[in-house]
């Protein structure tokens, strides 16, 4: 598979279904690391009145690495999918910015995978199209196989 990988490509090995499904792209993959898009739009569910809600970013983060686990996944030819998936903890977040205001084009990055069973804990990191840093945490999710 080459760079990038449409989300919908990988939704067989992923749990997710639209409208829930916030990642657009993955960019790269490796087993330690990654990066995902997200075209920020006007009706998706992580937006209300006020624009987007700043938990979005966390979820985000959640979302790239299942992303980028199934696009590295694809390309060693381990079609495993996962069955379950969910947000287990999350710890030193930061925004940056205001994230209501974040449009266009965001990349989120990943990295530091580090597994302990089916619980794997990662660092995140949101930028908007510019390489502004608008928020960043190091998050630990639940997975099954």
């Amino acid at each position: 598979m080459n760079f990038p990988i449409s989300a919908a490509t990988l939704a067989e090995a992923l749990p997710h279904r639209p409208p829930m499904v916030w990642i657009d792209e993955v960019l790269e993959a490796s087993a330690t690391a990654g990066k995902a898009a997200v075209q920020v739009k006007a009706d998706a569910a992580y937006r209300d009145s006020r624009g987007n809600r700043p938990s979005a970013a966390i979820e985000w983060m959640a979302q790239a690495f299942g992303f980028v686990q199934a696009a590295h996944r694809a390309q060693t030819a381990n079609t495993m999918p996962v069955k379950r998936a969910f947000l287990a903890s999350v710890s030193d977040f930061r925004s940056e910015a205001d994230l209501t205001f974040a449009t266009g084009i965001l990349t989120v990055t990943v990295d530091g995978f580090r597994e302990f069973g089916p619980l794997v804990l990662f660092r995140g990191v949101v930028h908007d199209a510019k390489g502004h840093k608008l928020a960043e945490g190091r998050l630990k999710v639940f997975v099954e196989r």
